[in-house]
């Protein structure tokens, strides 16, 4: 069989290079204001994502990937919105379609992660790619500071007493009174409907406890902590220091 290849191509959109003598100041205005958008794209193949508990492939065709600070990611020329979601490619890497914090990666210390950085195992660990940055990981959780969660080392999620271990590179979105949208690499997509009184956590490493619905973490020490909500203000993972 032949081998399946992705493609994970970033691009910018492009950037207004020149001044018009005759009106300077607006077009410098107009500049800053698409800079300050901050969009980006990426094309993707032979990649998938995951909603309720359903795959859609990209079967044979090429997304066009735009990534907008107001109105998050989106397949171009369609009506098809990415929020909350993530990118699996068939080569076993995973895409960020938002800026995501990582957190419990390397000790308390957090991180930012761009759109469009990509997660990928390996047989010497979970390798973090965020531009040109790398770092190897055996451990962390990955959040959008919203609703989808991203697990980089293995776990156990429990609805209402029954418990499955999930393997590295699974993910949730727990949309409270809801469901519990799951993805799993071994096994794929499944869709948990999950009511007002219906208990969902994670067993995390280190004796932590996520819950999804609330996104709190209970602590070894029975403290609580939150998991955090907005990536801005946090250094990029080119700040790592091992």
């Amino acid at each position: 069989m032949k081998e399946k290849k992705s493609e994970i191509k970033l691009l910018r959109r492009p950037r207004l290079v020149g001044v018009l003598a005759v009106a300077a100041m607006g077009v410098i205005l107009i500049a800053a204001f698409l800079m300050l958008r901050g969009s980006t794209r990426t094309r993707v193949s032979d990649a998938f994502y995951a909603r309720r508990g359903e795959v859609t492939h990209t079967d044979g065709a090429r997304w066009t990937v735009v990534w907008d600070e107001e109105d998050g990611a989106y397949i171009k020329g369609t009506d098809t919105s990415l929020r909350g979601l993530l990118l699996y490619t068939e080569e076993g890497s995973v895409i960020l379609t938002d800026r995501y914090v990582l957190q419990y990666a390397n000790g308390d210390t957090v991180y930012r992660m761009e759109a469009f950085s990509t997660v990928t195992q390996t047989e010497e660990g979970i390798v973090l790619q965020d531009g040109s940055d790398t770092v190897t990981v055996d451990d962390g959780v990955l959040f959008d500071g919203t609703d989808t969660y991203l697990f980089l080392t293995e776990v156990t999620l429990t609805v209402d007493g029954e418990e499955q271990v999930l393997p590295p590179l699974s993910s949730i979105r727990v949309v409270k009174n809801d469901i519990v949208d799951l993805y799993r690499p071994d096994t794929g997509a499944e869709c948990i409907l999950i009511y007002e009184d219906t208990e969902v956590t994670v067993a995390l490493s280190g004796g932590r406890t996520l819950d999804p619905e609330t996104d709190r973490v209970l602590l070894s020490n029975g403290a609580w902590t939150m998991m955090m909500p907005d990536a801005e203000g946090f250094d990029r993972i080119s700040a790592w220091k091992e």
